[in-house]
């Protein structure tokens, strides 16, 4: 048993819950598949993100050349606000933003037509007003009000075409609270309205040319009816109903989109949950066409090849949550299952501007969506959860990592698979518990495993991952006594895999084993390492090596022992070696386990001082050195490696690079960031650079950042 002073000293991690019910057998399984755990998006990189700060409160954009530079500049509106937000565009990207007074609050707004030697005529429409509008740009970036039109009831879309002949230029207006559609028509900035459709509502229109007589025809959403209707235009204003296109589940948009890359437009209908894509042909019949079921009801829609595979994949915005979502093309009409990219930032807009994809969030920000390219250095990457745990995989035959993000909340999580140089797949599973540690497991080039566990509980959750095929096994084992710590390695007589597990048991330290056959880990041993310890570690370097702590008198004691499974499982520890000595009194001490490595530290803080042994090397080395500042408590201790000379430490919310000669200083990835923010971390190398790879509280992104 411990002794009662040792319970002063917990171990820095959880301590051990001894009061958990035994369970009787070793490592019994409870589950095992072999299956897609969920969905899976080929992505090749898609999803480095940066973020243009905004104004929140504004949740559309439109594009317009406002200063006549060549270059859009950016507007964003809204219903709720009179204020206008312009954002001028540069050569690297845009100026801050600027408020501009408007008169109304604008729902919609529209490029009309050009005019000579004056800014282009546009047309908008303000719900909350019952109005539309002439307008146009200043060089100064404010709207000028030309001339407005007062309807009975609620505008809020626009869409405009060549109505009455191939030169001049209409407007439809309509919306989901406005009686039948109306036709604007300018002259001399003065506003006609021609009401071509009296009654009903239709929330969703696009300007097609059925018959290519060079006038405009259009296909609506009869709200009232949930049918998709197409109008013909007889060249007078004059539309009638042609036929139309019944919808089981509600109609919620109406988008048009050129899918296939041919000479016709083609619809995409979105009802209830699924995307109908119609596409068009010489008679526009719109015979040919598939759906996209999805498991969310979509908004907003996009659909590009964003990936770079020659097919269009599908992006969109969920219309009950404003997160956004992409599913993957498998070839012309087949799509993954969807997944979320970005979440908790209440998308309300998609635009593509600049060749990138731009969300907008009505919090406060453009988000602009691009791929990733070897030449980034600093970048952020969207991981499509609220990731407060991020693993890295390392691989020898990559040139990139693989990368886990887990959000704890839900214990969903994400892996995205590397390819070359960018992220090439995204998969998601679940975990039946957010774990707090890992240990990472490559020595087989197929397959790769992972295994889950949290010091002081039994649960042990080991992940497969095929490299082949990107199959995931997901295997659920206990074991017999809470675990402490675990490792693994390859007995080298028969390349037997082993778990060692490093546990608790009634106080006393021990060793569990479990080996691998038959396709599965089953229970091998148990050995007693000590009858009481403070805290402990366990390694693998050819041999399992156990690190621990006890006392004897006034000090503290560490140990090294080392179990010898070459030949036997049954073997009883061998070697046993006192390996430094501290003080009891006002020193913490703590045994740490590298992050990225098997490598183990002896470390003792007092005040202010610093010690770190390294204890995995024959001889105990390390540093004595002044932190910045005095310690008072530690609630959080971790080290990795950063390369063959530098460590990164982390004591509570601070970090520390420590050189090879003992230097220290403090360490922030950004000046924006600080680190009591961080949740996730790892260290690694990239494209020849060493990054700190990090995610924040909630943001649903991960910050690569090179390390000076």
């Amino acid at each position: 048993m411990k002794k009662r002073e040792d319970t002063r000293k917990p171990e820095l991690e959880e301590r051990i819950d001894l009061n958990l019910a035994a369970i009787s057998s070793l490592f019994i399984c409870l589950l095992f598949f072999s299956t897609e755990i969920s969905a899976q998006l080929k992505i090749n990189g898609f999803g480095k993100a940066d973020i243009l700060p905004t104004v929140s409160g504004y949740s559309s954009v439109y594009l317009t050349d406002y200063n006549l530079d060549g270059a859009y500049d950016l507007v964003l509106f809204s219903n709720s606000t009179n204020n206008l937000l312009l954002i001028e565009s540069e050569a690297n990207g845009f100026k801050d933003p600027a408020v501009k007074f408007f008169y109304f609050p604008v729902t919609n707004i529209s490029y009309l037509k050009p005019r000579k030697n004056e800014n282009d005529l546009q047309v908008f429409v303000s719900r909350k007003e019952r109005l539309t509008g002439l307008v146009s740009f200043t060089p100064y970036g404010t709207l000028q009000l030309l001339n407005m039109y007062k309807f009975d009831s609620y505008p809020s879309s626009i869409r405009t075409g060549n109505f009455s002949s191939p030169d001049r230029f209409e407007a439809l207006i309509y919306g989901d609270s406005f009686s039948g559609i109306s036709l604007i028509e300018e002259k001399n900035l003065q506003i006609k309205e021609q009401k071509i459709v009296h009654s009903g509502i239709y929330s969703g229109l696009e300007v097609i040319d059925f018959d290519f007589d060079g006038f405009d025809d259009f296909a609506a959403v009869d709200e009232l009816n949930n049918s998709l209707v197409f109008f013909y235009n007889d060249q007078f204003f004059q539309f009638s109903e042609k036929r139309k296109i019944e919808f089981q589940n509600t109609i919620t948009r109406l988008v048009k989109i050129n899918f296939n890359n041919d000479e016709y437009d083609d619809l995409a209908v979105i009802s209830g949950s699924s995307v109908n894509v119609l596409l068009g042909d010489s008679v526009y019949s719109f015979k040919n066409s598939f759906k996209i079921n999805l498991d969310v009801v979509p908004d907003k829609i996009l659909f590009k090849d964003f990936n770079n595979d020659n097919f269009r994949d599908l992006i969109f915005t969920c219309k009950e949550n404003q997160n956004l979502y992409m599913a993957t093309a498998k070839n012309e009409n087949e799509f993954s299952v969807a997944a979320p990219i970005i979440i908790n930032r209440s998308i309300t807009d998609l635009k593509i501007i600049k060749s990138k994809t731009a969300a907008v969030s009505s919090n406060g920000e453009i988000i602009f969506i691009d791929n990733l390219k070897k030449e980034d250095s600093d970048f952020n990457f969207f991981i499509g959860n609220n990731a407060d745990k991020i693993l890295l995989f390392e691989s020898k035959n990559k040139q990139f990592k693989d990368l886990v993000s887990i959000d704890s909340e839900t214990s969903k999580a994400n892996l995205y698979y590397s390819r070359l140089y960018q992220f090439g797949s995204l998969k998601s599973f679940e975990l039946s518990f957010p774990h707090k540690k890992k240990i990472i497991n490559t020595t087989r080039d197929s397959v790769k495993t992972i295994y889950f566990f949290t010091p002081g509980k039994r649960l042990l959750e080991i992940l497969k991952i095929n490299q082949t095929n990107y199959k995931i096994n997901l295997e659920k084992r206990y074991s017999d006594n809470p675990i402490i710590d675990l490792t693994h390695g390859i007995r080298e007589v028969d390349s037997t895999q082993t778990i060692f597990a490093l546990v608790d048991k009634n106080g006393s330290l021990g060793v569990e084993r479990f080996v691998y056959k038959d396709f599965r880990y089953i229970a091998a041993d148990f050995d007693i390492i000590s009858d009481y310890y403070m805290n402990a570690k366990i390694t693998y370097d050819r041999k399992p090596f156990v690190f621990y702590s006890d006392t004897m008198g006034s000090v503290i004691r560490f140990h090294k022992k080392y179990l010898n499974v070459k030949y036997q499982f049954q073997a009883i520890p061998v070697k046993d070696t006192v390996i430094w000595t501290l003080p009891q009194t006002g020193v913490y001490q703590s045994i740490i386990k590298s992050a990225n490595s098997e490598k183990v530290y002896l470390l003792s803080i007092k005040g202010n001082s610093l010690s770190l042994m390294e204890a995995s090397l024959p001889v105990l080395k390390g540093i004595s050195k002044d932190l910045p500042k005095e310690i008072e408590r530690i609630d959080r201790l971790e080290i990795s490696e950063i390369d063959r000379f530098r460590k990164l430490l982390l004591i509570n919310n601070a970090f520390y690079l420590i050189d090879n000669r003992g230097e220290i200083r403090e360490f922030l990835p950004s000046p924006s960031i600080e680190s009591h923010n961080i949740n996730g971390y790892f260290v690694t190398r990239l494209f020849g650079n060493n990054y700190f790879v990090y995610s924040t509280d909630k943001t649903g992104l991960i910050n690569f950042s090179v390390i000076k």
